[in-house]
């Protein structure tokens, strides 16, 4: 405990002195400084900061190339890519279109086997075809190919006229021809189906022949199962020496051959048809009658009472054998 001695004590001069300098204002110039001071202290943490900050966003920025050159290289490497799958075939796995990339194995081919039996000229065949991909392959099936079954002497068609054919059974290819003579043709035309059995000039026994022509007449034979309405027949003639002569009838003009229409006949199966016992002839112009002394004959066409019909096939080659031709 202080005692009261101190507590009186007066102050001494150097504490007064003391006093009286704490005790006195400022100056402004003392002033001044301090606020100096104090701005240059907080500008000094400003700028710190501030370079604080732009360090930061530097280091912002270089991460987030840092990741855009990543995300570059990964899209690159495809680690973004969507794969559109092409199917597998036979042959190739399932495959990627935009890039390539493949996934399991082919399908491989599922071949379904057929039969070829042999042909004339071609062996048998065992026939493979893939069900997915349509791949075929073939191989012998052991079998000898048959040869052709050739046919007796006919008379041939469309691009054979004029022809005798022989041709296969089977699949009627042509395997060998002649050139066909007129005794062949005949014989052809005398088997066919409407047949010409005879052609003649009958004599009227008037010497006025443009008032009592001759007449031209036939006598045909139907030997198909269907009635025959009606006929054309193909007429050429001859001199007694045998040398062609025009045909000359009356309102048909002249020429080599002469078109004779056989009309409303009505020809029943296996029946036939004579111009003299129907009172029927064409007659034949005055001008003509001495020189036509041999006549032949070819069917032309037929139409049938149910409205079919039939052209000769054997009309062109008849036509080429004896128009214009000596007997």
């Amino acid at each position: 405990m202080m005692s009261d001695d101190l507590k009186n004590t007066p102050p001494s001069e150097e504490d007064e002195q003391k006093e009286a300098v704490e005790s006195k204002p400022e100056s402004a110039d003392s002033l001044d400084d301090k606020v100096k001071a104090e701005e240059e202290g907080e500008g000094a943490k400003g700028t710190k900061a501030e370079k604080q900050r732009v360090k930061s966003l530097y280091l912002v920025l270089g991460a987030v190339a840092v990741l855009l050159v990543g995300i570059g290289i990964a899209y690159q490497a495809g680690a973004f890519h969507q794969h559109e799958w092409a199917k597998a075939t036979c042959t190739e796995p399932k495959k990627c279109k935009e890039c390539g990339e493949t996934e399991g194995s082919p399908l491989g081919h599922s071949y379904v086997k057929t039969i070829e039996d042999p042909t004339c000229t071609e062996d048998g065949k065992v026939i493979s075809t893939c069900s997915r991909c349509g791949k075929i392959k073939s191989k012998n099936s052991g079998k000898k190919a048959l040869g052709h079954d050739a046919s007796d002497w006919r008379a041939g068609s469309i691009g054979n006229s004029g022809y005798m054919i022989k041709s296969c059974r089977r699949c009627g290819k042509v395997v060998e021809k002649k050139k066909m003579t007129r005794d062949e043709l005949d014989q052809q035309l005398a088997s066919q189906s409407f047949i010409i059995d005879s052609i003649w000039k009958a004599d009227s026994g008037s010497q006025y022949k443009a008032l009592h022509p001759d007449g031209l007449q036939v006598s045909v034979t139907n030997h198909s199962n269907k009635t025959v309405r009606n006929a054309e027949i193909i007429v050429c003639a001859w001199d007694e020496n045998g040398l062609p002569v025009h045909v000359g009838i009356q309102f048909y003009g002249n020429d080599a051959t002469a078109c004779l229409s056989l009309d409303d006949i009505n020809l029943a199966p296996n029946g036939t048809w004579n111009c003299a016992d129907e009172g029927k002839a064409w007659n034949v112009d005055s001008n003509y009658t001495d020189r036509m002394v041999q006549f032949r004959a070819c069917v032309s066409s037929v139409t049938y009472t149910d409205g079919t019909s039939w052209d000769n096939p054997l009309s062109a080659t008849w036509l080429t054998m004896y128009v214009d031709k000596n007997l």
